[in-house]
């Protein structure tokens, strides 16, 4: 059926203004991708002020990416030690891909010792590096070889603990800054000072004197001549805040409790918090992101104090920021892990208190050691070095102790370990007998036990006895003396 000429106008009128409205709501929705393109939000987002808004309070994170290598050379003491201890573990577990660590350490230098060292080359460090998680030890390396060992990241240096807040004992720093400058093998290695942590409120070290024994008086004077000597300088490229770390853990429910002896770090807990220090100042990361512990006595509750402190350290080095965990359910439940050289003081304590010994009147003796050499009390009065059959085998004291340094002195010693407790009764003959290999787990050097003789060395090995070359270190660690605090 045909349509009228009507209808067809009807028709025609109606599809025009169907094709109309296409057009008009393709241009809108056009418009409206437009609009919110410029914004800045996702195509089709309709809420653009709630996003807008969230962006705006959002806060820029503090921490920077983990890095992909960290190479590290400390050049310090015992200090350094305590702080380096744990941060291959802490930057593995971070996410470091490679970490290289090197120590070159001597038992209380002062910056004016190395500097004294650098200027005669002089082969008087010990070297303590880190490439797999173990620390391995090698005797008379100079601060050359050291610096020329690795295409070091970050090189750090430090001063004696008992002089870190005197400035007058930083006459040599310039001589120093030089030194490294001339001599570390890339121009990109950056130094950094490492800031170390006041004694305990009731050390006995010589040089708390120095701050009127005042803990608080020795942690201002600490930061004070970072603050006045360090920064001014304009070479260093950050500052490590261990003493500011030490000192915010010391308000948590950890208390004064930091330290072994009254200045060195109690195992495990206070090297894990500088290591973590170490490791947040040096990379700029988080330091949440580290999952390894070095022993079960570091509780949820100690990991997360620890890492608050770290980060307060970092974040404002040169105040104390008091913590928020004033008080622990898990305190009283530290557990002891008898298969871990870290938690070994907790277990000594225990041990000394079966044979009537209260430890927390004793100092961790801080032996200096030769490696692969021993002591023969029968044939001689000083250590000789190791024959083809016993090579790497052996660690001994560098020095004899006498009856009156060590009288009433305790020795313990870790399970799968041994020493030989070698006597004299003169300073210069030799011994008409030889002790025997000594494995018992604590024993008492009372008189009765020195009897006649006045004069000891211990030389130590494994049990039974294989190279230990790659672990001196640790063959120190797992004989230890404690010496009654005078």
């Amino acid at each position: 059926m045909a349509l009228s000429a009507t209808a067809k106008k009807m028709l025609k009128r109606l599809l025009a203004f169907l094709l109309a409205f296409v057009l008009l709501c393709s241009l809108v929705a056009c418009n409206q991708e437009e609009v919110e393109e410029e914004s800045g939000l996702p195509v089709g987002s309709s809420d653009a002020t709630e996003s807008e808004s969230e962006s705006e309070t959002e806060e820029p994170s503090p921490w920077k990416e983990v890095p992909k290598t960290l190479k590290v050379l400390a050049i310090g003491n015992s200090f350094s030690v305590d702080a380096m201890e744990y941060l291959y573990h802490i930057a593995k577990s971070a996410g470091v891909e490679t970490v290289i660590l090197g120590n070159l350490r001597i038992s209380g230098c002062t910056l004016d010792m190395h500097w004294e060292n650098a200027k005669t080359d002089a082969k008087s460090y010990t070297y303590l590096k880190n490439t797999t998680g173990t620390w391995g030890t090698t005797e008379g390396f100079t601060l050359w070889d050291g610096l020329k060992d690795e295409e070091w990241d970050y090189v750090t240096i430090q001063q004696a603990s008992q002089l870190t807040g005197m400035p007058t004992s930083y006459e040599n720093l310039s001589n120093m800054l030089d030194y490294l400058d001339e001599n570390k093998v890339s121009a990109d290695t950056k130094v950094l000072w490492h800031m170390t942590w006041a004694y305990q409120g009731d050390s006995t070290h010589s040089g708390f004197a120095n701050y009127e024994k005042s803990q608080s008086k020795m942690y201002q004077a600490i930061v004070k001549t970072t603050q006045d000597l360090i920064l001014p300088t304009g070479r260093f490229d950050g500052v490590i805040p261990s003493g500011t770390a030490v000192q915010n853990a010391r308000t948590s429910f950890i208390g004064d409790n930091m330290t072994r002896d009254g200045y060195h770090m109690v195992q495990p807990f206070g090297r894990y918090l500088v290591g973590l220090t170490y490791f947040a100042a040096i990379t700029g990361a988080d330091v949440s992101k580290v999952t390894y512990r070095p022993a079960s006595s570091v509780t949820d509750e100690m990991d997360a104090m620890a890492k608050e402190a770290v980060k307060n350290a970092v974040l404002k080095p040169y105040a104390v920021t008091e913590s928020s965990y004033k008080t622990s359910t898990e305190k009283e439940e530290i557990k002891v892990d008898s298969n871990n050289a870290a938690d070994y003081f907790a277990l000594d304590v225990q041990r000394a208190s079966d044979i009537g010994v209260d430890l927390s009147r004793y100092t961790l003796l801080e032996y200096e050691y030769l490696t692969n050499q021993y002591y023969n009390s029968t044939s001689r009065t000083t250590p000789g070095a190791a024959s083809s059959s016993q090579n790497e085998k052996h660690i001994c004291f560098k020095e004899r102790y006498s009856k009156e340094q060590l009288l009433n002195a305790v020795i313990v010693c870790d399970e799968g370990w041994q020493y030989r407790p070698e006597q004299w009764d003169t300073a210069t003959e030799k011994a008409k007998t030889r002790p025997g290999m000594c494995s018992d787990k604590i024993v008492l050097l009372n008189d009765a036990w020195w009897g006649n003789n006045i004069y000891l060395a211990l030389n130590i090995s494994k049990l039974p006895q294989v190279s230990i070359a790659q672990n001196y270190a640790e063959a120190a660690l797992h004989v230890r003396v404690y010496v009654p605090t005078k």
